[in-house]
């Protein structure tokens, strides 16, 4: 399955005998069943709301193959959890900068740091 939100819609393409069972929204003030907008074949885009909480919305989706239920989740917007270079086990000798930065996303605050490396 692959899961990717863009422009208030859900995209979800499925492999083949994997059926459909539940999309859902969830923040901390709201869970909403999503709206299916259109479907070709294995293809599905849902519609996702515009909800009064500012904050990221939690998109999970769950589908049956036979009897197995499995279910995926992804936020929205897209927002990197933990992204770059890892220097724990930096080159003696090198040196490693970071900067902080506070940002604002769909009213939501979130810290971000960038980290660079380079020689002493």
């Amino acid at each position: 399955m692959a899961l990717s939100p863009l422009n208030h819609i859900l995209y979800d393409n499925l492999s083949k005998g994997v059926d459909f069972e539940a999309a859902t929204a969830f923040t901390f003030e709201d869970n909403i069943s999503l709206n299916l907008v259109s479907k070709t074949n294995q293809s599905f885009e849902y519609s996702i709301p515009s909800l009064t909480n500012s904050g990221p919305i939690a998109l999970a989706m769950t589908w049956t193959n036979g009897s197995s239920t499995f279910g995926d989740f992804v936020m929205y917007p897209q927002i990197p959890l933990d992204a770059g270079p890892n220097f724990d086990e930096s080159v003696t000798g090198s040196k490693v900068s970071a900067a902080n930065y506070v940002v604002s996303c769909n009213g939501a605050l979130y810290q971000v740091v960038m980290r660079w490396s380079g020689t002493a």
